[in-house]
This record gives C-alpha cells, structure tokens and sequence, in this order.
C-alpha cells in the first residue's frame, strides 16, 4: 500500500455503535470521481452538498436525517489530504464546525490539496485504486460496486448503462426495477386525496391490523387497498418507516399542502414524471419507452406484452411471468383511458375502442420539463454537474415528456436562454455531442414547487 492510500485510509471517522459513520468516505468517493471524469480538484460546496446529500439518502440514510454536508466538508481538512479556500476567515462553532450559509453565501470551494493531486496526476487507475479501496474499507460487499458506480466510477467496473435487447432500451447499470402492483386498479383522485389525508395521521392505515378502518376509508377491497399503496410508492409519495407504517415523503407533503383536492393538472404532471423516474415503475415506464419508441399505434393484445416483456424481464434478476406483467400493465393503461385525471392531460392517445394505444401530444410546459430534468438529474447524475444529453435519451426522458428528439433538445436550448431557468441549468451546443451543465437551483424541491404554483393547467 503507497503513502497516499495510507493518508487516505488514515481519515479520521466518526463511529456510531462501533460503525463507521461514511459521511467523509462517501465525500471522498464523491471527489475522487469528480476528479477521474473532469479533472476538478476543488468544488463548489454547494456542488458537494447536493451530490453528498443524495449520496447520504442512498447509502447511510441513518446519517442523512439532518444532512449536514458541512460537517464533514469542512472536518476533511484536518486529516491532510483536503483544503478549503479562505478558511481562516470562516466562522465556526464550538467544535469546529462550518457554518452551511456562510459557505453557500460566499461560493466556497473546497477540494484535494495540491500536494494530492500532484501525487494522483493524471493516472486514472491510481485514482480508482483509491476508491475501491475505500469502498472495500467501508461498505458492505452488496454495496461496493453500486457505490463506485454512483460517484461515476462505473466506467471502470462494467458499462455505465445495461443496454437491453429491446429496442436499446438503457437504464443506468446498478439501478434495478420493480413492478408497481396495480393488481389491474388505478389511482384515482378520490383514492389519493384519501391517502393523503389519513397517513399523515394514521401511517399504519396499510396494516392487516388496520384493514378494516382502510376499507372504509377507501370504500375499497383488500386488492384496491394493495393497489393504492404501490402506486403510491410508485409515485414516491409515501415511503416506508417501519415495517408496517408508511410516511409521507416531502414530495407527498408538498401536494397536500399545495393541492389537497389534487386538482391541478400540474399536481399529475408531477405524478407522472415521480412514476416514470422511481426505482418501482414497471411496467409504467417501459410502456412510455415502447410507445415513443414505435411511434405508431400498437394493438395491446399482440406486440405491446411481448415487447415489455422483454424489456422489464432484461432488466430484472428474476424473471417475471407475463401474466404478472399483465395484470399491472392493465392498472396502468386503465390511468389513460378515463379512470384516472392522468386521461386529461393527452399523455396517450387509444384508438378502435381502446385496444390501441400510442403517446399523445399534450402540452408540456417549462415546469414540467424543469421538474422532470431535476428528477433526472437527482436519480441518475447526483454526483454530475455535465451529462451528454445522449444520456437523457438513452433512457427515454424525451418519451416521458411525449416528445421528439429535436423538440425536447429545442425547448431545453430555449429554456436554458431565458432568464428564468438560466440559473437551473445550461444547454451547451457542441458540434458532435451537446449537453447539459446542472444549476445550483435544478433541484426536485424547488423545480416541484414553480411546477405546482407557477405551471398554467394544462387539461384537455
């Protein structure tokens, strides 16, 4: 082992229960990627505090309760390896610690001393060396590769996207899918306003203890009740406590608090870009994949299973039977076709009785795309500040949004030109690759709440 690994390894962590709190590992995981793709020694904190927090949620979320991405940002440079600009001039506490809105207010950078990178220079297998080896220090075998994969790292360990048989459907590689549950039954509005007011109040309504006040509730059987609760984990608008308790997410909080009728079409706008980015889509993402992919009607009795069959089972460890896969694609298609207010927004058109279906053309407006970026970008690019806008499309964004190629690189080159998004993001034209340079502000919160408050209704 060389010096600098030792330096590396010789970081002092904090321990909870004799376990290592992974604040700074997953820090320096985080840097040294940045360092492998960009050649960046030093970063924005507010760089690091969005990709640390994410990181945080992912892989400690005991340590992600009170995400105080400064702690272990300004604590890093007592160990010798990390340096922050201007820091005799930083407040800090009785122990030491910086103070979050002095590093945002001011910009401060903070990164690898110079003596480090002299050491890492541009050797990229020394660079990856030292992050495997960290991650074997602090991670559990199950979690080493989908951690080095997150900080970027993934180039070195297998390809960056699972490329899929079916129609080159991609999804990020580490990242595996799940199936909603619709047991064929929809969420309709009535169904989540319900939801949304009783767990804030009763989170254990989705108890076996609890289903007969649920039925009531719902006015609903135990496979409705079972349906609801997986599109609203679909949906990311609960999430689970304990094992029996559900909590409302702040995604959740946010609709009850903005539009607890659910009334607004840009409160299913949300809905529908939170289903199409969750880790618990299938086959509601794989159908928006088909379907922009195909272009024209396809007949649900003979190409539409077949082909999500092959995409969903490519994508899964397990094989899953197409009768599985049927009963939640008829949930999911019963949300277009006049069950649900997502059949008001012309997200999919039907056709010969609504046995065909193909996407719609409904109007997308800026927050809907803005919202829909910062959830890719949350999900899949958290440690990133560039993506290659190939990236978006590998994984079918623009079929989300229901729109071509050239019209989603239209509206985001626009967008990023107007005063109002130039601060969330930037739409950089090259002449064989264009993409796209994160904000500080292209965040899920502050994207969801302009898409909620500012967003004209958008209904049939």
């Amino acid at each position: 082992m060389s010096n600098l690994e030792e330096r590396f390894l010789g970081v002092r962590v904090n321990t909870d229960a004799g376990k290592p709190a992974l604040h700074k590992p997953l820090l320096l995981l985080f840097a040294l990627g940045q360092l492998l793709r960009y050649k960046k020694r030093t970063f924005l904190f507010s760089e690091i505090d969005a990709g640390l927090s994410v990181l945080l949620q992912q892989f400690f979320p005991q340590g992600s309760k009170n995400i105080n991405t400064h702690y272990p940002f300004g604590k890093l440079e007592n160990d010798g390896i990390w340096e922050i600009e201007r820091s005799n001039e930083l407040k800090r506490t009785s122990v030491g610690h910086l103070m979050k809105s002095e590093l945002l207010s001011m910009g401060i950078h903070g990164g690898f001393t110079h003596d480090v990178l002299n050491e890492l220079g541009n050797d990229n297998s020394r660079i990856i060396s030292i992050a495997k080896t960290i991650s074997d220090k602090y991670f559990q075998p199950e979690n080493r590769i989908n951690v080095l994969q997150a900080v970027g790292l993934e180039e070195s360990f297998g390809p960056p996207f699972k490329e899929i048989e079916a129609d080159s459907y991609r999804f990020r590689g580490g990242i595996s899918m799940a199936l909603i549950d619709t047991q064929t039954f929809t969420l309709t509005r009535q169904r989540l306003i319900t939801a949304l007011s009783l767990i804030s109040n009763t989170p254990d309504i989705f108890s076996a203890g609890r289903m007969r006040e649920a039925r009531v509730a719902f006015i609903s059987g135990k496979n409705v009740i079972s349906s609801i609760r997986g599109w609203l984990l679909a949906a990311k608008v609960i999430n689970n406590g304990t094992k029996s308790q559900y909590l409302l997410t702040d995604y959740g909080k946010r609709l009850l608090s903005v539009d607890p009728k659910m009334q607004k079409a840009s409160s299913w706008w949300s809905l529908h870009l939170n289903i199409c980015l969750s880790d618990r889509c299938d086959p509601y993402r794989a159908l928006f994949y088909v379907l922009g992919e195909h272009k024209d009607y396809i007949a649900q009795d003979e190409l539409l299973t077949p082909k999500l069959s092959a995409i969903i089972n490519d994508n899964h460890s397990n094989a899953i039977a197409n009768a599985s896969i049927e009963t939640n694609l008829a949930g999911v298609i019963k949300m277009f076709t006049g069950e649900s207010p997502l059949s008001d927004l012309g997200l999919l058109d039907t056709l010969d009785n609504k046995s065909k279906i193909r996407l719609g053309d409904p109007f997308v407006t800026d927050q809907a795309i803005g919202y829909g970026l910062a959830l890719a970008r949350h999900r899949f690019f958290a440690t990133r500040t560039t993506v290659n806008f190939r990236e978006f499309v590998d994984f079918g964004f623009h079929h989300f949004l229901c729109l071509s190629v050239n019209d989603l690189r239209n509206r985001l080159r626009e967008l990023s030109r107007s005063t109002a998004w130039q601060q969330h993001f930037s739409f950089i034209e090259g002449k064989d690759l264009d993409s796209i340079q994160f904000g500080d502000r292209l965040n899920p919160n502050q994207t969801l709440l302009q898409l909620l408050q500012e967003s004209e209704d958008t209904w049939l």
